[in-house]
């Protein structure tokens, strides 16, 4: 993949999602920016270079032209320039970004994950019960674990509480390639997780999940 919009959702509008092969960006970011990773390993600084350049780009989609910097809090999530929301997600090889006005949506969440690497001896500690239950493909469990991280991105900035992973379960829609969430916490605010709407694909051996939170409850 080179740096492109990611045309796979074509039902969404409103939002952009771009993607990149991993590799040396590092150049094109600021100083601000290339300071978040100056002492990782160069794996890690290419892969957080590759994302935020993809949400640069849908920075500049989304504003008309308008970059902006994208720093991070103290829980390493991106900090969005005002009026912007957004989420990015890498694999080892590919990064890509979910960018849209914060006017829009409340709340974005993209994930990737490598289908084989979710192997079957995970599952019990990624999937509820019922969840395992109900796979079909071995892809299923790659794209359940991939959508529960898209939900988190998406609605930890809201409401600042960990979810985990059997505190969620997924349903997918294979027709339609989406999902829905069921919320079986006890913090109330997370409940809101469930008015989300969520979008999969299956792309080789790659599963890559986007997850919308709108702004009317």
């Amino acid at each position: 993949m080179s740096l492109a919009p990611y045309l796979s959702f074509p039902q969404l509008d409103s939002l952009v999602v771009y993607c990149a092969t991993v590799s040396n960006y590092e150049g094109r970011l600021s100083p601000s920016e290339r300071a978040i990773v100056q002492h990782a390993v160069e794996k890690r600084r290419r892969e957080f270079a590759t994302g935020r350049l993809c949400a640069h780009q849908g920075i500049v989609a989304i504003t008309g032209g308008i970059d902006a910097v994208i720093t991070s809090d103290a829980e390493r999530r991106p900090v969005w320039p005002t009026g912007i929301c957004g989420s990015i997600t890498h694999t080892d090889e590919t990064a890509l970004a979910v960018v849209a006005r914060s006017s829009q949506y409340a709340g974005l969440g993209i994930d990737a994950e490598v289908i084989s690497r979710v192997s079957e001896d995970l599952w019990p500690r990624l999937l509820r019960k019922e969840e395992i239950a109900g796979l079909n493909r071995r892809s299923d469990a790659a794209v359940k674990f991939s959508a529960k991280e898209a939900v988190y991105k998406a609605i930890n900035p809201l409401v600042g509480e960990f979810i985990g992973f059997q505190e969620v379960s997924i349903k997918l829609d294979p027709s339609l390639n989406e999902f829905t969430v069921a919320y079986h916490g006890e913090h109330e605010p997370n409940r809101r997780l469930e008015t989300g709407r969520g979008h999969f694909r299956v792309e080789g051996d790659l599963a890559i999940c986007l997850f919308i939170i709108g702004n009317r409850l």
